[in-house]
């Protein structure tokens, strides 16, 4: 038996001297196999754990600086720590949830914080707004107010009292925002957040700008959203900080259109088309071959059709040819058409002396269709509007030498969507949920790898299925299906309950509640 102290390793045996003390060993009259050999041997192992434990003791007092804690009183046990107070099964916790907890300040101060529930197991975690750190509180109960998510508009105040400021959320947990008069792109913390109704500021709106109170506004473009970059007309940038923003109630530019521009100071106008939309280039009628120029004022023209966009279906026709011909705009200015004879290299096109809108919808990234050639016949997406590119489901290459292809009534996929999915026809069908949508990943239930390619995939008419959803599970199906709670979205891995150390992948899963019991540890 072997005891170790601090310090130079040492080590001692019965019936070897200990370090300090006399060998442990029976009487010499009385041999070790004797009751009282036996009863020494045992009163000198006593004598020796003991000698330990005091070095112990005091090597931790030399370490404590030499202080130890008072002991206890005889008559009065330390309080143990109270536990984190569960909710109640009517009303449980799960993440994302808003919710109120009570703090206290650096001079132990308690008072009410709002946060966002950022873990519910094993431990019940609150993100307080304001504060970049995740604690776990023991008074922890709902607000009446929806979570926030990346994208929301809010409005922001570091204190009551103070200004208000729009902003964007960037962070949902801890709660980050980028305040439209911020140039802060992953924006800041603030103590006091609230939902507006503002939908917020998108690529393309048309807003007025100026630096500062006293400036005259300049018309502009939002080139990005978060944090806010405006490109104002006629100063050729592709986007800048302004802490005054204002939107405008007028359609973006887009390349094609036709405009009126003020040539001039003190009113010369001409009209033309937009030849880039940011920044906004304008090539008025009389210079209709070159790439335009950059002009402060430009507004529609009431009296012209928008112009062509890319991927517009349309039909042209020049002077030496005898019928119209079908195509897609590729290019709107100079206007070039992809025509459906044109051969899969020329993929910018040709000029033609006449281009005219058809009522056929054209093809747009992101459009779900079908399919046809010499070989298959099957579902996709367009990747691609020109030359255009589609990407068959179950497949990651586009193919861009497509005989036929026509739309389909089907909404696009998005991740983390419900689907129904198969290899073959001749397949069941199974579960599964959308991990990238453009090549079609699916993380079939009951797999682990989220990456899965399959040939037939459709929508599922169920909800998403997302971490501390009930669940019900089984791994065949002629099983009985076990309750559960989800712990991981994609792929989907369930506790089941009873097992809750334990994580299952499942090939059956019914969504039975959206809340579930938070189970706290």
């Amino acid at each position: 038996m072997h005891r170790e102290l601090a310090g130079p390793r040492q080590s001692f045996e019965f019936g070897e001297a200990s370090p300090g003390g006399r060998a442990a060993t029976a009487s010499p009259g009385c041999p070790a196999w004797c009751p009282t050999g036996r009863r020494r041997l045992a009163a000198a192992g006593v004598a020796a754990v003991a000698a330990v434990i005091v070095v112990v003791v005091i090597i931790a007092a030399c370490k404590g600086g030499g202080k130890t804690a008072p002991p206890p009183s005889p008559d009065r046990k330390p309080a143990p720590p109270p536990p984190p107070s569960p909710p109640s099964p009517e009303d449980p916790f799960r993440i994302g949830d808003r919710v109120t907890v009570m703090t206290k300040d650096d001079a132990s101060k308690e008072e009410r914080a709002n946060g966002t529930i950022a873990q519910t197991v094993p431990a019940l975690m609150v993100a307080i707004d304001g504060k970049d750190i995740i604690k776990q509180y023991t008074d922890v109960q709902h607000l009446e107010e929806k979570g926030f998510e990346v994208g929301n508009r809010v409005r922001v105040t570091g204190s009551r009292g103070k200004d208000w400021a729009t902003g964007t959320v960037t962070q949902a947990v801890p709660l980050y925002v980028a305040a439209d008069t911020d140039d802060e792109p992953g924006g800041r913390l603030y103590k006091h957040v609230e939902h507006i109704a503002d939908e917020g500021f998108k690529v393309g709106d048309r807003v007025r700008v100026k630096h500062h109170k006293n400036d005259k506004f300049r018309h502009g473009t939002v080139t990005h959203a978060v944090p806010l970059f405006v490109a104002a007309d006629g100063l050729g940038d592709t986007g800048v900080f302004y802490p005054i923003v204002e939107r405008l109630n007028e359609d973006p530019f887009e390349v094609g259109d036709k405009v009126e521009v003020v040539v001039k100071a003190g009113g010369g106008k001409k009209t033309g088309r937009v030849t880039k939309a940011v920044p906004l280039y304008v090539a008025v009628d009389d210079e209709r071959n070159s790439g335009g120029r950059l002009y402060q004022d430009v507004t529609h023209d009431e009296r012209g059709p928008r112009g062509f966009k890319v991927g517009d279906k349309v039909k042209v026709k020049n002077k030496d040819m005898k019928d119209w011909a079908n195509g897609i705009v590729a290019e709107a200015w100079p206007l070039y058409v992809v025509t459906d004879n044109d051969p899969y290299d020329n993929s910018r096109g040709s000029l033609y002396d006449e281009v005219e809108h058809l009522e056929e919808r054209g093809f747009a990234v992101g459009d779900r269709v079908r399919i046809k050639d010499q070989h298959t016949e099957a579902n996709g997406t367009v990747t691609q509007a020109v030359p255009l590119h589609v990407i068959q489901d179950g497949q990651v290459n586009a193919k861009d030498n497509v005989l036929q292809i026509e739309h389909i009534e089907e909404e696009g996929f998005e991740p983390g969507e419900r689907v129904r999915v198969k290899a073959k026809e001749t397949d069941p069908w199974a579960g599964g949920t959308v991990k990238q949508a453009v090549p079609l990943y699916v993380a079939k239930d009951g797999q682990s790898d989220p990456w899965g390619l399959y040939a037939h995939v459709v929508h599922a008419d169920e909800a998403r299925i997302e971490v501390d959803d009930r669940v019900e599970v089984k791994v065949k199906e002629a099983d009985k299906w076990a309750a559960g709670t989800v712990v991981q979205a994609v792929p989907l891995y369930v506790a089941v309950d009873g097992h809750s150390t334990q994580w299952g992948l499942y090939p059956h899963v019914r969504r039975t509640a959206k809340k579930s019991p938070a189970t706290l540890v």
